[in-house]
């Protein structure tokens, strides 16, 4: 197990985002709220988890909404940032997404914020 944290502020307000990987799927947490109020796997076909694929090549997959709203703005272009942001990367894995987030939802310059973050630790 490998614990990542990508903290950063936004707005003046501290973000908690971190990814903590596991031999089977990785956990990535973002939280403003100090609270858990939605949680999203990513079900990628276990062929394309398996194979060396090309970075051209579509990256698909599922969501499957395991508790909260799943209709939050933002929620799911954020989650599609980062799975493109992982197979560029060659990380093809199952994915679970905590969020503790208001109810509306994550801006484009809050998730711009967060793949800054994450980019600039790698």
């Amino acid at each position: 197990m490998r614990f990542t944290d990508y903290s950063f502020e936004f707005n003046q307000e501290p973000i908690h985002f971190s990814v903590t990987s596991h031999s089977d799927k990785d956990l990535v947490s973002f939280n403003w709220t100090g609270r858990i109020g939605q949680v999203i796997e990513v079900i990628q076909p276990p062929e394309l988890l398996s194979s060396q694929l090309s970075e051209r090549q579509r990256v698909e997959y599922e969501l499957k909404n395991l508790l909260g709203n799943s209709e939050l703005p933002g929620v799911e272009l954020f989650i599609r940032r980062f799975v493109i942001h992982f197979a560029e990367k060659k990380q093809r894995r199952s994915l679970l997404f905590v969020f503790g987030i208001g109810l509306d939802g994550i801006t484009n310059e809050c998730i711009a914020a967060a793949l800054r973050a994450l980019e600039s630790s790698a």
